[in-house]
């Protein structure tokens, strides 16, 4: 009889250790992004938690190497468990190629919900900086000056959106 106590304890222990990782990684702020590079790369996502008390970080950085397709493929940062950002920016290279990417789609998911937002409408919810240029098919990283450095900014209205379908 002690023996089955021991057994259902320990099932008890094994079961609710599974269940803790489920909910971490359910509370995970996920950016996926449907892109298409043609050459290997390192992109990062920067996210800043409370915007009036820091700014971006190396300490606040998700890193991702992207090989080069021909075909879109999925890149996807996963930010600490809990943690919510109040923007977010992601940077597209750092091989100072001056090469397009395209953009399907931007997934975003947290506590099982999503936000998704397509090629059509990316321009609402992120702000290129100088070192991209938009096309009619995507957009041109480019070298200005010596200097690359490519990335997109969430735009108010996305933070705005995250905070309300989030929180």
């Amino acid at each position: 009889m002690k023996r089955f106590f021991w057994i259902l304890f320990l099932m008890c222990i094994v079961s609710c250790k599974k269940n803790s990782q489920k909910t971490s990684a359910d509370n995970a702020f996920k950016v996926s992004i449907k892109i298409k590079v043609k050459e290997n790369d390192k992109f990062q996502l920067f996210y800043v938690e409370d915007t009036k008390k820091e700014s971006y970080t190396e300490n606040k950085r998700i890193t991702c190497s992207v090989n080069g397709k021909n075909n879109f493929q999925n890149v996807e940062f996963t930010l600490p468990p809990s943690v919510l950002p109040e923007k977010f920016r992601i940077d597209v290279g750092e091989t100072k190629v001056n090469t397009l990417i395209e953009i399907e789609e931007v997934s975003i998911n947290y506590r099982n919900k999503q936000v998704i937002i397509s090629d059509n409408t990316f321009h609402r919810f992120f702000k290129p900086n100088i070192y991209l240029e938009k096309n009619k098919n995507g957009y041109m990283r480019k070298t200005i000056e010596n200097r690359y450095d490519p990335f997109f900014i969430s735009t108010a209205l996305l933070n705005k959106r995250i905070e309300l379908d989030f929180k």
